[in-house]
């Protein structure tokens, strides 16, 4: 796992320092704060009774700074299963999906390893 952090790390550090720096959106980095993203969404998301989960990843963007920043811009779907209960099988919802920008921070050395720093959704007609 620290190989492939460092990998990313020099990956972003090949463009001029502070810049942000396309990303592979099926990187395990990547994954794990997109994930980290949606899972805050629906956590805040209190005026929906269901979850949203990732339908793709558009975009990313890390940019090196005391840790990492993600820039995601992410298409959720939502949907059937309720917020208080079982996530195991998904059903999605095809007509109601959002375009999400998530900005996280990663810093692994700090607790909690993720914060979430900005979020933008719009719905989007499928």
């Amino acid at each position: 796992m620290c190989s492939v952090w460092l990998s990313l790390i020099i990956t972003a550090a090949r463009a001029m320092p502070g810049q942000p720096t396309d990303a592979q959106v099926n990187s395990p980095q990547v994954l794990a704060a997109a994930s980290f993203a949606v899972d805050e969404f629906n956590r805040g998301n209190l005026g929906d009774p269901f979850l949203y989960k990732i339908v793709r990843i558009k975009s990313a963007k890390v940019q090196v700074v005391a840790g990492l920043n993600f820039f995601l811009k992410v298409q959720l779907g939502r949907t059937t299963c309720r917020r208080s209960g079982s996530t195991g099988a998904l059903i999605f919802y095809l007509f109601q999906d959002l375009e999400c920008q998530f900005t996280v921070t990663e810093v692994p050395w700090e607790g909690p390893r993720y914060r979430l720093m900005e979020k933008k959704c719009t719905e989007t007609k499928v």
